[in-house]
């Protein structure tokens, strides 16, 4: 038998199909193998059928051993060494695995992570699970998901592709579309009148180069540059002025979304749920203060704070919680505070006012979503960058090898794809504050009220980065009363249009929604107590 030190290169890709009794599991999977012309293939059978697994004869490259459910249920080890064995034996090109319907997950990860008789070696060393497709009857969903428990609902969740075959109309489809969703968020969904290859030609991409996005994003630079260069002198806008704040904004933010991507990367990979969950009391209240102590110690902006929230959430840390370090980081950290002292020649006054009002607006806003709880689901658009999909165990080689260049694969994921979102909300601030600049701001007649409302929204526009967004609001100073430009540094960090469209990528819009408003109301509610009770006068 190999040894370990013996493993192969290169993992051989595995494709798991699961489903029920009747779903079009091995109709789909002899689509599939008659296609194939050169490709070494094994296909491991834990389930028959009333549909025969054919091997083609002319096809010479395709292999079957088949396994019952009792012996996966009962001796799981001869099922391991049965299929290692054959690895040993054979060189593969691919794996399909027919997984039975009636079988947890929980089995899939023994399969592959139990260590085989006295070796040390397990399946995971040989093996990497590229996808799991789950196949569905059109006509049986509903009555499965009344009679299955959650056996149904675990598979659907960690499947990346989901194909609906015998749905005949634009209704029924429409109608299972979003009862699936509400099961898997994340998965891609397919509708097929049948099981076939067409199916699967659907899903049999290759990998998007992760500078492709890049090449676009400079091209589609060069065409706006175009555009600005004709139209901007037509309204007395130097496209030199544009460029620089655009870069200006961009190189304040990227190191910053760098740091927090890797901090994110790392809370996924190397920390578990217990962990964390430790880490984060059980009561709400010590919760949100835990989180405000991280926040005031991790010297990161707002750009960095949303893919740790995301990591945050995934790990099983209270809405509420995660969403007062989400806002409360980019208001109170250090270099926030340090940025704000300069800013202000000094004034400690002002420093600590503004960490004061940061920390009441988010205990404010995580009481509500304490208060009124809300289950954060992600956006659909995220499927392709999920890694929790529920191979991600299988994925991963063992040691701390492995965990690092997950680590890299998850840092490099996320980065690319928060970045694209972050680059589209700076260049709607970059208009705005070009726009603004042409505005002549004043006090003269502006109430406390409307003053308030006035700066909070500019900070939405501006979309600012909130360790050097003190140094625009000191130029406000002389032109509306302090407590708005308070407002201005408190709303600014918490929510923005940069923020909202990195948000957008990841989360659902109800769940934006909900927190866009709950954090305005929180902010303009402190602020309009704060000119109530005559703070200003203690602070200039």
């Amino acid at each position: 038998m190999l040894k370990k030190s013996e493993v192969l290169q290169k993992a051989i890709p595995v494709n798991i199909v699961t489903g029920f009794l009747n779903s079009g599991k091995t109709t789909f999977l002899n689509s599939i193998f008659s296609q194939n012309k050169t490709k070494k293939i094994c296909c491991i059978q834990l389930e028959s059928g009333n549909v025969p697994l054919c091997i083609n004869t002319n096809n010479q490259h395709l292999a079957i051993l088949t396994f019952t459910k009792k012996q996966l249920d009962t001796d799981i080890k001869f099922v391991i060494n049965g299929i290692y064995q054959y690895l040993a034996d054979h060189h593969l090109d691919e794996i399909w695995i027919e997984w039975n319907g009636m079988t947890d997950f929980s089995v899939l990860e023994s399969l592959f992570l139990t260590h085989i008789l006295e070796h040390t070696v397990c399946l995971s060393d040989f093996c990497s699970v590229k996808k799991i497709i789950h196949i569905i009857n059109a006509n049986m969903l509903e009555s499965l998901l009344k009679n299955t428990g959650t056996i149904l609902m675990d598979q659907m969740y960690h499947s990346q592709f989901i194909i609906v075959n015998h749905c005949t109309t634009k209704t029924q489809e429409k109608e299972l579309r979003k009862l699936i969703q509400s099961y898997s968020p994340r998965s891609k969904i397919i509708f097929t009148d049948k099981t076939s290859n067409s199916s699967f030609k659907l899903i049999d991409t290759k990998k998007q180069l992760l500078f492709l996005p890049f090449l676009c994003g400079i091209g589609a630079v060069g065409i706006l540059y175009v555009l600005a260069s004709t139209f901007f002198p037509l309204w007395n806008i130097s496209t030199s002025t544009v460029i620089s704040i655009f870069l200006g904004i961009l190189l304040q933010a990227i190191p910053f979304l760098f740091i927090g991507v890797l901090l994110s990367s790392f809370i996924q990979v190397f920390l578990s749920e217990k962990v964390i969950q430790r880490w984060f009391p059980k009561n709400a209240l010590l919760g949100m203060l835990f989180a405000l102590v991280c926040g005031f110690c991790l010297p990161v902006c707002d750009c960095a704070t949303i893919p740790m929230f995301k990591s945050l959430i995934k790990k099983g840390v209270p809405t509420s919680s995660a969403v007062v370090f989400m806002v409360a980081t980019p208001v109170i950290n250090p270099v926030v505070i340090l940025s704000t002292y300069y800013a202000f020649n000094g004034n400690w006054k002002i420093v600590l006012a503004r960490i004061l009002l940061g920390t009441i607006c988010a205990i404010g806003i995580g009481l509500i979503f304490t208060l009124k709880p809300m289950q954060v689901s992600f956006s659909i658009k995220s499927y392709e960058y999920n890694c929790e999909c529920g191979c991600l165990f299988l994925r991963q080689k063992p040691g701390w090898k492995g965990k690092i260049s997950l680590f890299w694969q998850h840092a490099q994921n996320e980065f690319f794809n928060v970045g694209k979102f972050l680059l589209i909300g700076i260049f709607i601030s970059t208009v705005f504050q070009v726009i603004s600049s042409k505005i002549a701001w004043t006090d003269a007649n502006l109430h406390i009220i409307p003053s308030i409302l006035l700066l909070m929204g500019m900070a939405f526009l501006l979309s600012l980065c909130s360790s050097s967004d003190a140094i625009v609001a000191r130029s406000f100073a002389n032109q509306f009363p302090f407590i708005s430009i308070l407002g201005f540094l408190v709303f600014g960090p918490m929510i923005d249009i940069k923020n909202l469209t990195m948000l957008s990528g990841n989360f659902s819009k109800k769940f934006i929604a909900k927190l866009t408003i709950t954090v305005f109301f929180v902010c303009f509610f402190v602020m309009c107590i704060c000119s109530f009770i005559g703070l200003e006068r203690y602070i200039v």
